[in-house]
């Protein structure tokens, strides 16, 4: 789970309405699938960081929209995520045996069943979308978003198995810049419905994922098993060039310097949007510093 006292109280309210929210609709919408409910409890209930659903809390809090309103498509993004992370750990993909600390997905239910809890979690996100609270223009901004970003997440993927030495960070804005995108996107989807703070609210989310991965790939190369929460670094084991991976460390070490001014800038950006009765990115902010302190760990 997320490091505790790294967070502000005004974050770590949403840390178990997340997950009470998670079991909740679970319990309700996996009730006619028992074959693979528990499969799916497993993979989604396991201990997770929920950095997508907080950040769409976040931002939806810090721009004054209704939490409880979002709250539902920021579950349907981490139910996507969910989803890709099962895939991932197949033996087609990264072949990872462990996540998060635990057997991977396909490891303690076999290969058939992961890949069909996987798709079923897919099907499951857009019935979270389709049960919120938005009105019916606000959910199809944010199914035609979450389509867009699963789909460059597939799109990454597959140019990540194909080819190892393509453009490292076009794969990392496809398979995980996207999702964060995504999920500064539907922070502010019940705001003014402005163009420029929909662009600008995908421009620091994308920007905050790059810098959240190029930090993931340094953790996979300097950071403990714990840390990593597998034992060994799969991307070494698959011989995946990555930005620390097979790189000259102190170029990707300015490199993701130059992500986290990136992400800032655009944070600042977004913060001029504000509402005029605002008092700031405040949670935002605080989120991207949890992102900042673990970066200092290593």
């Amino acid at each position: 789970m997320l490091a505790e006292d790294r967070l502000s109280g005004q974050i770590l309210e949403f840390l178990p309405l997340i997950e009470q929210e998670l079991k909740s609709f679970l319990t309700s919408s996996l009730q006619a699938f028992d074959a693979t409910r528990e499969v799916v409890e497993y993979a989604v209930l396991s201990p997770g960081k929920r950095l997508r659903p907080l950040l769409v809390l976040a931002v939806a809090r810090d721009f004054g929209c209704e939490i409880q309103s979002v709250l539902r498509p920021a579950l349907a993004l981490e139910l996507f995520h969910a989803s890709s992370l099962i895939h991932d750990d197949l033996p087609a993909l990264d072949d990872d045996d462990y996540r998060r600390g635990r057997a991977s997905c396909h490891k303690k239910y076999g290969e058939a069943r992961a890949i069909l809890a996987g798709d079923l979690l897919i099907a499951q996100s857009f019935r979270c979308i389709s049960d919120s609270e938005l009105r019916a223009d606000e959910k199809s901004l944010c199914i035609e978003k979450l389509t867009l970003s699963f789909s460059a997440v597939c799109e990454g993927q597959v140019r990540d198995i194909d080819d190892q030495d393509s453009d490292i960070e076009a794969i990392h804005n496809l398979k995980t810049a996207s999702l964060f995108e995504a999920a500064a996107y539907l922070g502010v989807v019940q705001s003014q419905n402005r163009q420029e703070l929909f662009d600008v609210a995908s421009q620091f989310g994308r920007t905050l994922g790059m810098f959240f991965q190029a930090y993931n790939d340094l953790l996979d190369v300097t950071g403990s098993d714990q840390q990593r929460g597998r034992p060994g670094s799969s991307d070494g084991r698959n011989a995946k060039v990555t930005l620390f991976q097979g790189q000259d460390t102190e170029r990707s070490r300015a490199q993701l310097v130059r992500l986290e001014e990136a992400m800032l800038l655009h944070l600042d950006m977004l913060e001029s949007l504000l509402p005029e009765k605002s008092t700031g990115m405040v949670l935002t902010r605080d989120y991207v510093s949890l992102l900042q302190a673990r970066l200092s760990e290593l």
